[in-house]
């Protein structure tokens, strides 16, 4: 899991970029306290996703096949984007 979504900085970050939707002059404690409460439930579980993900993308894309694949795939995508150049 990564240390950014224990952070206190990350609390003040998100606090900060839902400025546009929360009327800061508005907010109480109370309700400062339950939107950092949120925050430090969702933004872990958010990132933990993300790191989840990318440990499974990693491994299946370190096998000899899978790279073959994508090596061939972005093969063809290219020599689409060579014919439709030439083809203007």
């Amino acid at each position: 899991m990564s240390l950014y979504g224990l952070t206190a900085f990350a609390l003040v970050y998100a606090l900060a970029v839902a400025s546009p939707v929360v009327e800061l002059n508005r907010l109480t404690p109370a309700g400062f306290l339950a939107m950092a409460l949120v925050i430090a439930c969702v933004l872990p579980a958010v990132l933990g996703a993300y790191t989840l993900f990318a440990a499974r993308a990693r491994a299946r894309l370190s096998r000899p096949g899978t790279v073959r694949w994508v090596q061939r795939g972005t093969g063809a995508v290219m020599a689409g984007a060579a014919i439709a150049v030439a083809t203007r």
